[in-house]
């Protein structure tokens, strides 16, 4: 495992018709914070920005990454790059995986290729005020099924499909000029202290077939 000095960090999926989901780490103060970017021939557009805390938030608003290291996986599914991102917040210790991973939909009106998953866990001493991951919506547009854990932007192709695993998706539109998705972890999963909360959620392109 190679451990990566502090400096911007880019994650690529492809779709099959030749689109890119990038996902750019840039330090900022104290932590990194994230972007998403739908890349189209030659235009790309940015659809979210992680929302980070600060230097005295115990339960920030995205976990708090302060450090990157490389590492490959082969699997079934998971195939090639894959990052370790790890930090910390009061008590609390953050870890989370980024890595590509193969899917694919039938015949349907939309196909999928490969998407990044998010694989998150946290190691808590004590009981969450709140715990997960938050985004500003950059795009404009977005629509949120609750029932569906999923999320998906814009309305023009090719759309940005979020998806989660053990986390709840809340969209908020009241706390500033963009609006804001959350994913809640499962802390009601929380039996005794400490204990590990773990929350996955993946994003992918998916576009119409011309």
């Amino acid at each position: 495992m190679k451990k990566r000095p502090r400096q911007e960090f880019v994650l690529n999926a492809q779709d099959w018709q030749g689109h890119h989901l990038m996902v750019r780490f840039d330090w900022c103060g104290d932590r990194y914070s994230h972007s998403v970017s739908a890349v189209r021939r030659d235009s790309r557009r940015l659809l979210l920005e992680s929302l980070e805390g600060g230097a005295d938030d115990i339960w920030p608003s995205s976990p708090p990454i302060q450090e990157l290291s490389d590492c490959t996986i082969v699997s079934d599914t998971n195939r090639g790059q894959a990052t370790l991102l790890v930090g910390a917040a009061g008590k609390s210790h953050w870890a989370m995986t980024l890595s590509l991973r193969d899917y694919w939909i039938g015949q349907g009106r939309r196909k999928f290729e490969t998407d990044i998953l998010f694989d998150v866990a946290c190691r808590v001493a004590e009981a969450p005020e709140w715990l997960g991951s938050s985004y500003r919506v950059l795009c404009g547009q977005v629509a949120v099924s609750q029932q569906l854990g999923q999320a998906l932007m814009p309305a023009d192709s090719p759309e940005c499909l979020i998806t989660s695993d053990k986390a709840t998706v809340k969209l908020e539109t009241s706390s500033g000029p963009y609006p804001i998705i959350r994913y809640d972890a499962p802390v009601t999963s929380i039996e005794s202290l400490p204990d590990t909360v773990r929350w996955r959620y993946a994003m992918r392109l998916c576009a119409e077939e011309p």
